[in-house]
């Protein structure tokens, strides 16, 4: 059994640590394509469009994971499929009130909440392989993804400047028709009293653990928008740039092996080989960090010009002030599960709500007093940091002193 775990999260991670690659390498070309303000655009619609998913959802479908036979499963996809069409009738109504009354903003909102509804696809498809233990289709998923969004955006930059944001919905599409064209196409959607009994049932994953995710996205994309209120598109294309550069090795194996972890720990066995799984992610997390942290130290400025060209040359400071913040995230969020499995959603959701309120506000007040982007950033990081640093220790007290 522990084999066949070991051969999934091999599966998922190299299937992500590829996707990853081919966007880390297609920079160079993009960052030569699209200006610091062109990549301030995608980055408002990607921010957006995943805070959408996750209301589109309600998070259903992390109870996947859990499904123990297949026609849970089958009727789980089906409770998801109806909570999507409810929402997305509600996003038209929400895109027409844009269009009619806040036409500066309209292209944003539409965009957003039509990718909104294919990213929620994508993920139910996620989680029911990686329930039927169909890993391996999944890693070609996420690579095929990447690999689209990349070349679509190279073939659009010609056309429009917003060729990211119509790259990113159209790759989405592709795969949710390739992939997960059975699990959405084929399953019906359910009836409004089967929803509800289900809405009932699970209504600690809705009141709680879907404010929860929604909320941990927000923090997460929220110095988008506030960086947006007080600086330039420029200052949010360099910010989000430093975001992906970052980010992206590490934040995508949070999303594989928190999957992963979350059916390990699920699973009943000794709390040493949980221990020890523990340990052996947090130390790949720490060795990691510290190696891109040395050479990024060493190396960064002259990497950052060479590979994205002298117009990204700022990137360089940016990264370094948003290290903390995101190593501390990346760890924590591969074991954010265990507040579902401890039934403790509702004190995840005040750690979230403490951090959110902290960290966002010490970025707030930088910016209003008219501080240097840099300078506004590293107070928000080292204030992020320490206060998730205390989030992983409960984590890690859930998981082994709790009973």
């Amino acid at each position: 059994m522990f084999k066949k775990t070991l051969t999934n999260a091999s599966h998922l991670i190299s299937g992500t640590i590829l996707a990853q690659l081919i966007a880390i390498l297609s920079l160079p070309l993009l960052s030569r394509l699209y200006k610091p303000g062109d990549f301030a655009i995608y980055a408002l619609v990607a921010a957006t469009s995943t805070l959408l998913s996750i209301f589109l959802t309600l998070r259903f479908e992390v109870l996947l994971l859990k499904a123990k036979t297949s026609y849970q499963a089958y009727q789980l996809v089906g409770v998801i499929k109806s909570l999507i069409l409810i929402s997305a009738v509600f996003l038209v109504g929400v895109s027409t009130v844009a269009l009619l009354a806040f036409s500066d903003y309209f292209y944003v909102v539409f965009m957003s909440s039509t990718t909104s509804v294919v990213i929620a696809a994508f993920n139910v498809g996620q989680n029911l392989f990686i329930r039927n233990g169909e890993v391996s289709k999944l890693k070609y998923a996420l690579v095929s993804r990447v690999t689209l969004f990349t070349a679509l955006s190279v073939i659009l930059s010609s056309m429009t400047k917003e060729g990211m944001v119509y790259a990113f919905l159209m790759s989405y599409v592709v795969c949710d028709l390739v992939f997960f064209r059975k699990a959405i196409f084929g399953t019906k959607a359910s009836s409004f009293p089967r929803l509800k009994r289900a809405l009932f049932k699970e209504k600690k994953n809705v009141l709680f653990y879907t404010p929860h995710s929604f909320y941990g996205a927000l923090i997460l994309h929220a110095p988008t928008y506030i960086l947006t209120a007080f600086y330039t598109a420029s200052t949010v294309g360099l910010f989000n740039m430093a975001n992906r550069l970052v980010s992206i090795p590490m934040s995508v194996l949070t999303g594989a092996l928190n999957k992963i972890s979350f059916n390990e720990f699920s699973k009943e066995q000794s709390d040493n080989k949980k221990k020890i799984f523990f340990v052996i992610v947090s130390l790949a997390f720490a060795v990691i960090y510290l190696l891109f942290s040395l050479l990024f130290w060493l190396f960064g400025e002259t990497i950052v010009e060479v590979v994205l060209g002298s117009q990204w040359s700022e990137v360089y400071i940016y990264v370094l002030v948003l290290m903390p913040w995101i190593a501390f995230r990346t760890v924590a969020g591969v074991f954010a599960f265990a507040s579902i499995l401890k039934q403790r959603q509702g004190t995840a959701f005040l750690f979230e709500i403490v951090y959110g309120c902290l960290s966002m506000l010490v970025l707030v007040v930088y910016a209003a007093t008219n501080a240097l982007p840099e300078r506004a950033l590293l107070a928000f990081s080292i204030t992020g940091a320490f206060i998730v640093g205390a989030q992983l220790t409960w984590y890690y007290a859930l998981l082994f002193k709790e009973r």
